[in-house]
């Protein structure tokens, strides 16, 4: 048998929404699934802390190859 699967309560996720937003907590986008909800914060920086690094490590692919 499989467990019967349950959403968590608007009033709870109301809650949730209403402290964050007092909190100054902007929003880029809600996931809600069957065991609690998510809310993910605006990301100002575009990509991650890798593309970030990865950019910088092809800066030097924009140079010709030094010729010994």
């Amino acid at each position: 048998m499989t467990a019967k699967r349950r959403l968590i309560p608007v009033s709870e996720v109301q809650e949730m929404l209403d402290f964050l937003r007092g909190q100054g907590f902007q929003f880029a986008d809600v996931d809600v699934r069957a065991d609690g909800v998510t809310f993910f914060a605006a990301n100002r920086a575009r990509g991650n802390d890798y593309d970030r690094w990865k950019a910088q490590q092809d800066q030097s692919r924009d140079r010709p190859a030094r010729r010994q």
